[in-house]
């Protein structure tokens, strides 16, 4: 048995189903790269089940303040932005990010780069 749970018989065949599943959804027009960080955000709270997470949801939303994301759920949402988008996040530069539009703006620096 793989890791993914199937024989090695039946893998090639249903490796299909598992590659949607590996490949990150790499949108990077600015429109829709924002849209895309505030569901991977939205996602997050709707987990640690906050009752701000529909309404509070905003470009100009503070992590902290207005969403409530202390430095644990920070680390955890850096590593959803970077699975989501195929690059890696600097820590600086996401530490640094008051807001989530400050989140957008790192990852459409890492435009440029090969996806991790």
């Amino acid at each position: 048995m793989l890791g993914c749970g199937c024989t090695k018989a039946g893998h090639s065949s249903r490796y299909a189903a598992h590659s949607s599943v590996a490949t990150p959804r790499i949108q990077l027009d600015p429109a829709g790269l924002r849209e895309q960080v505030m569901d991977v955000v939205r996602r997050l709270l709707n987990e640690l089940g906050s009752p701000r997470a529909g309404s509070a949801i905003r470009g100009e939303a503070h992590l902290d303040r207005d969403l409530g994301l202390g430095s644990l759920e920070r680390v955890e949402l850096v590593v959803r932005l970077s699975a989501e988008f195929g690059r890696e996040l600097p820590d600086q530069l996401v530490a640094a990010a008051d807001t989530v539009d400050d989140l957008v703006a790192t990852v459409l620096q890492r435009r440029g780069e090969e996806p991790t």
